[in-house]
């Protein structure tokens, strides 16, 4: 069997992604911890958060990377399960130990973490970003609360979202920026729940 042609974007790609995933205007200092796979780093913070979404053999755009300078401000874990050595004629199967690998840090940190948020990239000209391993987590965590989902209508399978989304109550979006606006939201809840947990310990340790 023949090796996948890679996938190169057009130049109107390239500038349509820039436009899409840009970086913040005014950044303040990072201080968030980034976990990339398949490390099995300790956690800096007590709130975590997993970046699931499309990767699609590396064919979908570093949305990853602009939604991690987007949060870096906050004292959080960051877990990326994006791989910038990840080679598409893997083996995928249980047999293959650097597949297994990635999948079970996948599962691990997808169970661990205190938010989920998973970005489904849209069509792009001549491709189509179809995303199974993230639908696939979708129905796993639809009926999850820590689940935030940014699906553009160009997504191609964006009307299955949507009805899934609504019949368990998942917040989904519409774009990019608005999903880093409500996933930041999310995450200062829930730093500031576990401060006063932290709070409560601490004064119950007296």
């Amino acid at each position: 069997m023949s090796a996948p042609k890679k996938y190169i974007p057009t130049r109107a790609t390239e500038q349509a992604r820039a436009i899409l995933y840009t970086q913040p205007t005014n950044p303040k200092p990072a201080i968030a911890q980034v976990i990339y796979a398949p490390n099995h780093t300790t956690p800096l913070y007590p709130v975590s958060i997993f970046l699931a979404g499309s990767i699609c053999q590396d064919k979908a755009p570093q949305w990853q990377l602009s939604a991690i300078a987007h949060l870096a401000h906050l004292p959080i874990t960051i877990y990326n399960p994006r791989v910038s050595d990840w080679d598409p004629n893997l083996r995928q199967d249980a047999g293959e130990k650097r597949f297994k690998d990635q999948v079970l840090w996948e599962l691990k940190n997808l169970q661990a973490c205190d938010v989920i948020m998973m970005y489904l990239a849209p069509d792009e000209e001549g491709q189509a970003m179809d995303a199974p391993i993230s639908l696939m987590e979708f129905g796993r965590f639809a009926n999850d609360k820590r689940l935030i989902v940014g699906c553009p209508e160009r997504f191609n399978r964006r009307g299955n979202v949507d009805i899934t989304g609504k019949f368990y109550g998942t917040r989904v979006v519409d774009d990019f920026h608005t999903l880093v606006r409500e996933t930041t939201r999310k995450l200062e809840v829930a730093i500031a729940i576990a401060k006063e947990s932290a709070k409560a310990a601490k004064h119950c340790r007296r």
